[in-house]
């Protein structure tokens, strides 16, 4: 409650880590789009280094008017200190299927990026 001589504060802190893996899904319902699902899992910690890996999948348009049926496969993962300690590594991939009424569409996105943090305001 009351400062060192030196001016600093001792602050006693009991960390507790979260899970390391998470499971989620949700449903939408619309009168025209139809019925959408989507779910997703997650593992914190995967190589021990503080990593994130994350699939996600979701299909829309199931008996709506808009068209037929859509649908996404996704991942990423995330490393931080890759190379150095203020570079973060992040991977992405993404298929995705459209079938709109004016076109069907096919698509495959794959993103590699390096995120360095070069001060607390500003990051490259």
């Amino acid at each position: 409650e009351t400062a060192n001589p030196d001016g600093t504060l001792v602050i006693e802190a009991l960390l507790v880590d979260e899970k390391k893996r998470r499971l989620g899904f949700g449903a939408e319902l619309s009168s025209t789009e139809g019925l959408g699902i989507s779910a997703y899992w997650m593992h914190r910690n995967l190589l021990r280094g503080a990593e994130r890996f994350r699939l996600e999948s979701d299909v829309s348009g199931i008996g709506g008017d808009t068209g037929g049926i859509d649908f996404r496969f996704g991942g990423s993962f995330r490393r931080p200190a890759t190379f150095q300690r203020d570079t973060t590594l992040n991977l992405f991939g993404d298929y995705e299927v459209l079938d709109e009424p004016d076109f069907f569409e096919r698509k495959i996105e794959l993103t590699a990026a390096l995120e360095r943090y070069v001060s607390e305001r500003f990051q490259i």
